[in-house]
């Protein structure tokens, strides 16, 4: 699998431009989900054209509604400049993001949403809990 980053609704999010020019330096696949897939499993998504399987009949249209990012078949030094690069662009706090894993790899599209949705979720509330800061 040619290292890919999977884009979940940049440019209805506004950052689509800014996205493409900040990774197509590092020769990434970009490969933008339409709704219609996101019934579909992140692998076959990352996955060359002629690998991937027909669209489930499921419609999961609206269950994504903001930007993400999964960055598939990265190795490390190749990730590290992936995130290195979107942290420049003025992207690192823009959207959810996520590494394709063994274990998400068979997850729809809808299903990492929902996950990553609750991670930060419970990272905003252990956040405020937090005292403040002090110097």
């Amino acid at each position: 699998m040619k290292p890919t980053v999977l884009i979940y609704r940049a440019q209805e999010e506004g950052w689509g431009a800014e996205l493409t020019k900040a990774l197509a330096p590092l020769g990434l696949r970009l490969r933008a989900v339409t709704p219609s897939e996101y019934g579909r499993p992140i692998g076959e998504l990352a996955a060359a054209p002629g690998e991937q399987a027909p669209d489930p009949d499921k419609d999961t249209a609206d269950e994504i509604k903001e930007g993400m990012l999964v960055l598939c078949g990265l190795p490390g030094e190749a990730l590290n400049q992936a995130l290195s690069a979107l942290k420049q662009a003025g992207l690192s706090g823009k959207g959810l993001k996520a590494v394709m894993t063994d274990t998400n790899r068979a997850w729809t599209s809808a299903e990492l949403y929902t996950e990553l949705s609750r991670e930060r979720a419970a990272y905003e509330e252990w956040k405020a809990k937090q005292p403040p800061h002090q110097h």
